[in-house]
């Protein structure tokens, strides 16, 4: 009987403490206490931060507090003042915590809530409180008890240099958990871009998070034509430190959201994702991924990091070629700091940066295997084989771009090239082993040889061929040197063989002028002149001269003597020598 006095005696206390703390909580100016939160919370932020509305408690059926006008204010280089604005945010107390004189919130309600996270050129973000004041309470001092989070009318502004910004519109947000200590269930909906989204799943206690640990769990996100799936440890949002999750995910188009505005139009159709997503400090790698984009196909690892770039292998199968990229890639908008392997071969090239400037015939067939190394205005491609056609060279060249036209210099060599072929596919010959003739009736082709790159840039190059097939002629064992200076070309063979002869050469073509001019000179010992006849006296060519195969000036069969061939503006013969001249350039021929 005595114990149950002592109880009775006991709740009687307990029941008078809460009620006089009830009678004090209401009777309180809460406004009174507004100086003291606001100096709190701009010690965590290292911002400040103001409470322009009221502050109300009520008790029943929970006790709460609730605030009007919140703001917190940007950084200093923030594009705006104010990185959040409230409209109203509501704080649920545990009731013992009142009792004992420290309250503590259990679940934070807000309403029109407008936040901007950005980005700066140099890498900061507005997220991170780094100038927050020594001694200020952490969040996980200030929400110990915190186990639920919901949002209505919620906005987020993301702005990242160079990229459209995100809007994020969020009509619905629940993130709760049973009970203190439990793992969190989130239910998020509404609107990126105007794209209706939801997100669902589950994640670690929220106490983890405040307490400066990461948020982990499984989310699962979908919209109309988007399905996503994310698991693992999402490090501290909205930043990737820390980050490690595994993704997949589909959909029947990407969405132009951020830098995914910037996929070319041929890879924005169907869509599978599959890769982990790592993150650090300064940068993220994409590894053991696997990214269907359309009709392309990107396999490998890849990562990113602030100062040195792009950098990873990947493979790349597209409808028309595959490539191999093995190496640093750099900013990927130019070739600064790229360092890297090339392979890559198809039945087309891919239509980017220079290669889509190429005539269509030269963007066919082609095998690719070079190093690419750019030092700042200097491009390196060494180790270099190529093939277009039935043509290959190798070798080695340099392009400077710090003067005002680029400067290529280098060596190169070849086993096998098509001039014809080059200038234009219709020219070359059905068999690699005889000259090619021009279409029609003409011995030279009337198509104009572009000269616009002639002026463009300047040059230096050791160039041996094995053989060199033009229209007209066939030339082995070429040895030959190229310069440009200031959009004058010269080309001197200083040993080579036309249908078995030694034969050395020389062509100037000055393009600085309108018209262009040319001046070619070739000098050819010990040629067998059947083989020339023969090729010469063939139609078209004989279909230009008077007389004919069989006329006055048919074709000799055998024996071989030195014979001067020069070149006039009409076609005929005089004596022994063959006159012939296209009303444009020789070049090339």
């Amino acid at each position: 009987m005595r114990f149950i006095k002592i109880f009775l005696g006991i709740l009687l206390l307990l029941a008078l403490i809460v009620a006089g703390l009830v009678f004090y909580a209401q009777k309180l100016d809460w406004n009174s206490i507004k100086p003291r939160v606001e100096e709190e919370v701009s010690k965590v932020a290292g911002r400040k931060f103001e409470i322009t509305g009221d502050l109300h408690f009520t008790l029943f059926p929970e006790p709460r507090v609730r605030a009007n006008g919140l703001r917190l204010a940007n950084a200093d280089w923030g594009s705006e003042p104010l990185m959040l604005e409230a409209t109203a945010v509501s704080f649920t107390l545990s009731p013992w915590s009142i009792v004992l004189g420290d309250p503590r919130a259990r679940a934070i309600t807000m309403r029109g809530v407008k936040v901007l996270l950005e980005e700066h050129q140099d890498g900061r973000d507005n997220w991170h409180f780094d100038q927050a004041t020594d001694g200020g309470a952490d969040s996980a001092s200030i929400f110990p008890a915190l186990r639920a989070l919901s949002a209505e009318g919620v906005t987020i502004i993301y702005k990242n240099p160079g990229a459209e910004p995100v809007s994020v519109d969020i009509e619905m947000a629940e993130l709760a958990s049973k009970a203190l200590g439990r793992g969190l269930r989130v239910d998020v909906r509404g609107e990126v871009n105007d794209r209706k989204v939801s997100v669902a799943g589950d994640m670690a206690p929220l106490s983890q998070f405040l307490g400066g640990g990461s948020l982990a769990g499984k989310i699962d996100i979908e919209s109309a034509d988007v399905q996503l799936a994310l698991d693992g440890d999402f490090g501290r949002p909205p930043g990737l430190t820390g980050v490690d999750v595994a993704v997949r995910g589909k959909g029947d188009t990407i969405p132009a959201i951020g830098r995914l505005d910037q996929v070319p139009e041929d890879m924005r159709g169907p869509w599978t994702a599959d890769f982990r997503l790592s993150g650090q400090k300064d940068g993220y790698q994409l590894n053991d991924a696997d990214l269907q984009l359309g009709d392309y196909r990107f396999k490998g690892r890849l990562a990113h990091d602030e100062s040195r770039g792009y950098s990873g292998t990947i493979d790349v199968a597209a409808p028309t070629y595959t490539l191999q990229l093995d190496g640093d890639f750099g900013a990927l908008d130019n070739l600064q700091a790229v360092d890297a392997t090339v392979k890559g071969s198809g039945t087309e090239m891919p239509s980017v940066g220079a290669l889509a400037s190429l005539p269509n015939h030269l963007r066919k067939d082609w095998d690719a295997n070079l190093h690419i190394k750019g030092i700042q205005d200097r491009l390196e491609l060494t180790d270099m084989k190529l093939k277009v056609g039935r043509s290959d060279i190798a070798g080695a060249i340099t392009i400077d771009r710090s003067g005002p036209r680029p400067r290529v210099e280098g060596k190169l060599s070849s086993e096998f090239v098509d001039i014809a072929f080059l200038r234009n596919a219709d020219e070359s010959p059905a068999d690699p082993g005889k000259p090619s003739h021009p279409r029609g009736d003409r011995v030279l082709s009337q198509e104009r040889i572009p000269l616009d790159w002639v002026s463009a840039m300047d040059a230096s190059l050791e160039i041996s061929a094995a053989r060199l097939q033009a229209s007209l002629f066939s030339y082995t064992d070429t040895v030959a040197k190229l310069t440009i200076d200031q959009g004058k070309l010269r080309i001197t063979s200083e040993r080579g063989s036309i249908y078995g002869a030694e034969s050395s050469g020389e062509l100037e073509l000055d393009a600085s002028i309108q018209p262009p001019r040319a001046v070619m000179n070739v000098v050819a010992r010990g040629a067998d002149i059947g083989k020339v006849m023969g090729d010469w006296s063939e139609p078209p060519f004989m279909r230009r001269l008077p007389g004919g195969p069989d006329g006055e000036h048919g074709r000799p069969t055998e024996g071989r003597r030195r014979r001067r061939y020069r070149a006039s503006r009409r076609p005929g013969t005089h004596g022994q020598d063959r006159r012939h001249q296209d009303p444009r350039s020789p070049a090339g021929r």
